[in-house]
């Protein structure tokens, strides 16, 4: 539920410690340059600083007694402090210079040089004469240095503590998980697992604590066994001694009297069938009680379910039997665990094996009435054996199993007539939630929007006339935009309460439906993809199947089928007008554009519905249902007449002046006869418009035919 949302919160923790860090530093460093530049503004003070440097040069050769030529003291001087170079000039002679570096054995043999005119000579006395100091000193460089250095420290340590305190929250937390593990494990379960955020410990946390709930579960039933157990002993053990002793008196002949020994036989046959009633007791309890846990029910669609009879049809005609079945034609779903169901029904081809006569038929019967599925076998019975020759357990446990499932099932023998029958609920969806527009119009189409608790808007502008009215009284979520329709959150929908969703893989992939639901609650909700928007080379057959399954599944197969015997009726109409058309016209689909490319129909629905209309798709035979391509290759296929799928931010008509501003379509035939058809994109998905949008291609192909709409 939360995957990768830790991982993307730590990347967030960083990205927000950099960023602070960061601000943090470029403000040091704006206020050091502000205090440095203020500082070194005032030319007194580097004036003081520089007399400061000259009194303490001197102060060192007072110290230590130097002569005019001990240079390397002098250097050594150099290395401690913060003055850039120094000159010494003797003379108007340059007798040394830490920059170059240049030092003169003698007085007399210095480099002639004049000082410059701004720049201040200091007096310094050797022990053997007298020298002029000349300066420079570095110190705003030197001031720049350790502000960066400050800043830098403020940098690492401000991204460090933002980190480190994400950190620490999160493994103080895991610690603390930790230790209420620790303590499940010694046998404490009356804890509180603490739940704090909503990341991957937060769902470890929930892990733990549903972890502990089962194990306090298990504790309780084992608790409630255990007091069974004890109880059952002592109830069983009372009838148990009793008939021992009455055994014991008739064994060993303990009275000689007849009639006495009679009372001892009638009361052990009596103590017998009251264990035998215990011990039953017992078997049903911890075997096929109705006080078993209940499992958690399954979807299965009337396909599952036929295939276990057919399973069981197998068995019985490898057995030499002759099956004769009758099933139902209607769709429906059944809440009930597969392995149970697998039971019910092997029990049920079991007792046929069993009871009936090999050489007579077995009929199966399947009924769907009121929301009842029936399910009946029947045959004559064997003339040797009936149901009374069985104890009944196997049918006493898979009846308890259906009733757990508010089923029924009965077996009965009516002279030689034997049959058994099984009768469960089904699930009709009554709630359900459509993504995509065309589905929601084809939900309406059929007279479903009483059933519609949600839907996913897209394209409002383009929705039918006709179905706007109930559309806007739909319970309409928003949430992302992507291409025209907005998806809103897994959770969005699931609050809306619907048990059947109705929409495109694209849009239950984009909301999260298909996979979240493997993990929250896939036994309550039902999912159906529209099998047309994926099937490569979808033909408008394919989008009646669909629209007539779903009549199936809401039992409203008559408005199915007068809605595909319309749409059928148009698409004859148009192949009336436009089939004795000798050659195809070429065409091309314009989606959407994007850097030099163009988003293109091609194996889809669209190219199918195209052929109808009298064109051919130059991409048809592309083994993708969308794709993009250059202008190169549609230039190369010389379509006759451009499709524009109109929706999006960018108009039709700003679509129409790209494709014929562009240079290399300049002598493509659409653009030379200016060929251009539109149709929306609620049209050309798998929907109830798709006649439609073939009526209107073809009066865009074919301009001089007249194309009655029905």
């Amino acid at each position: 539920m939360f995957k990768k949302l830790l991982v993307r919160r730590l990347i967030l923790s960083v990205v927000l410690a950099f960023v602070c860090a960061g601000t943090v530093f470029a403000l040091l460093q704006q206020v050091s340059s502000y205090k440095i530049e203020a500082k070194y503004k005032n030319g007194d003070y580097l004036e003081q600083r520089m007399e400061k440097e000259a009194a303490a040069f001197q102060h060192y050769i007072t110290e230590n007694d130097l002569a005019i030529h001990d240079f390397p003291m002098i250097s050594k001087w150099l290395d401690t402090t913060k003055i850039t170079t120094i000159s010494l000039y003797y003379d108007n002679r340059i007798i040394f210079n830490s920059g170059i570096p240049y030092m003169e054995e003698t007085l007399s043999s210095g480099i002639p040089h004049q000082p410059l005119p701004w720049e201040k000579l200091y007096p310094i006395h050797f022990k053997d004469a007298d020298v002029l100091l000349s300066l420079s000193l570095d110190l705003k460089h030197y001031d720049y240095d350790i502000a960066l250095l400050f800043s830098l420290a403020t940098f690492f340590a401000v991204f460090l503590g933002i980190v480190l305190f994400f950190v620490h929250g999160k493994t103080s937390y895991l610690l603390q998980l930790e230790q209420q593990v620790l303590l499940m494990q010694g046998g404490k379960l009356d804890i509180t697992i603490p739940l704090k955020g909503k990341d991957e410990i937060t769902s470890l946390a929930e892990n733990i604590d549903g972890m502990r709930q089962a194990f306090i579960k298990q504790k309780q039933a084992q608790e409630a066994r255990q007091r069974f157990s004890a109880a059952m002993s002592h109830d069983i053990r009372t009838p148990l001694a009793a008939l021992i002793g009455y055994l014991d008196i008739i064994v060993n002949k303990r009275t000689s009297d007849e009639q006495r020994l009679q009372q001892f036989l009638a009361k052990s046959v009596e103590k017998a069938n009251q264990l035998k009633s215990l011990t039953d007791h017992l078997f049903d309890y911890f075997v096929a009680s109705e006080q078993q846990p209940k499992e958690a029910a399954e979807n299965l669609s009337r396909t599952d379910f036929e295939k276990l009879i057919f399973d069981g049809i197998f068995l019985l005609e490898s057995s030499g039997f002759t099956v004769n079945i009758t099933l139902t034609h209607l769709q429906y779903y059944l809440k009930i665990p597969k392995h149970a169901l697998q039971r019910v029904l092997d029990n049920m081809f079991s007792n046929i094996l069993k009871y009936a006569a090999a050489d007579k038929p077995v009929m199966i019967k399947m009924e769907l009435a009121k929301e009842i599925l029936t399910l009946c076998l029947k045959n004559e019975a064997k003339t040797d054996a009936g149901p009374s020759a069985d104890t009944g357990m196997g049918l006493k446990n898979t009846r308890a199993i259906v009733e757990r499932y508010r089923g029924r099932m009965t077996q009965s023998k009516v002279e030689n007539d034997y049959s058994i029958e099984l009768s469960i609920p089904v699930e009709m969806p009554k709630a359900v939630f459509a993504v995509q527009t065309t589905n929601i119009e084809t939900l309406i189409a059929l007279g479903l929007q009483e059933k519609i608790v949600g839907v996913a808007p897209g394209h409002e502008a383009d929705f039918l006339p006709e179905h706007r009215k109930i559309y806007n009284s739909l319970n309409r979520l928003e949430g992302k935009l992507i291409r025209g329709h907005r998806y809103p959150s897994f959770e969005a929908v699931v609050g809306t309460k619907p048990d059947f969703i109705y929409g495109t893989s694209f849009s239950l992939d984009t909301t999260g439906i298909i996979s979240l639901l493997k993990n929250v609650d896939k036994t309550s909700i039902a999912t159906y993809v529209n099998k047309p928007t994926d099937l490569l080379n979808a033909k408008l057959e394919d989008v009646y199947d669909e629209i007539l399954t779903l009549g199936r599944i809401f039992n409203v197969e008559d408005r199915a089928d007068k809605l595909v015997q319309t749409m059928s009726a148009k698409i004859r109409a148009v192949r009336d007008k436009s089939g004795g058309m000798e050659e195809l016209l070429p065409v091309f689909v314009f989606d959407t554009e994007e850097a030099g490319m163009i988003f293109t129909a091609g194996a889809a629905l669209l190219s199918s519905l195209i052929q109808l209309a009298g064109g051919k798709n130059i991409f048809s035979e592309a083994n993708r249902n969308w794709l993009y391509v250059n202008y190169e290759t549609i230039a190369a296929g010389k379509p006759q007449v451009v499709v524009i799928i109109d929706y999006g931010e960018t108009s039709a008509g700003d679509k129409i002046a790209s494709f014929k501003n562009n240079p290399l379509f300049a002598e493509v035939p659409a653009v030379v006869n200016n060929q251009f058809v539109i149709v929306s994109l609620n049209e050309v998905l798998p929907g109830t418009r798709n006649a439609d949008c073939v009526e209107k291609l073809a009066q865009g192909f074919y301009p001089h035919l007249q194309f009655q709409r029905q």
